[in-house]
């Protein structure tokens, strides 16, 4: 089985690279 198609696995790249963006934005915009 390809865990690479994963849909949990996908979501969990998915939150990662949008928390590892707002972090990103984050420091350009703090508040």
């Amino acid at each position: 089985m390809d865990t690479n198609d994963d849909p949990v696995s996908r979501a969990e790249r998915a939150l990662y690279d949008i928390q590892e963006l707002a972090d990103s934005t984050a420091e350009h915009h703090p508040y």
